[in-house]
């Protein structure tokens, strides 16, 4: 959660690496997944996203999703059922990735 120009912004970056044997490697893949926020336990917005990456060409790896904010408190993201499939001549799915949350104070 950022603050972009005065206004309240969720932002969603993705990034798919694969460990080969001394270092890690970026690949092409698309991440989806759902998030919702949420002001003290009040859910603000929910939905859906898909990252399409891209390291070889430099493709913008985050999702930007406004605001509106609701005064002062608890912020949360939740972000959940998050699934990656690499992309290329032989696409395939990886292990389930674990949902993420954050909580901050906003507004």
């Amino acid at each position: 959660m950022t603050n972009n120009n005065g206004r309240p912004l969720v932002t969603i970056n993705a990034q798919c690496q694969y460990k080969g044997l001394l270092f890690y490697t970026a690949v092409v893949c698309n991440v989806s997944g759902r998030f919702s926020l949420s002001k003290d336990g009040e859910v603000l917005r929910e939905d859906s996203f898909s990252i399409k990456t891209d390291p070889d060409h430099g493709t913008d790896r985050t999702v930007r999703l406004g605001y509106a904010c609701q005064g002062p408190g608890s912020y949360t993201l939740n972000v959940t059922d998050i699934r990656t499939v690499e992309s290329g001549l032989h696409p395939r799915g990886r292990g389930p990735v674990p949902d993420i949350t954050v909580t901050d104070i906003g507004c």
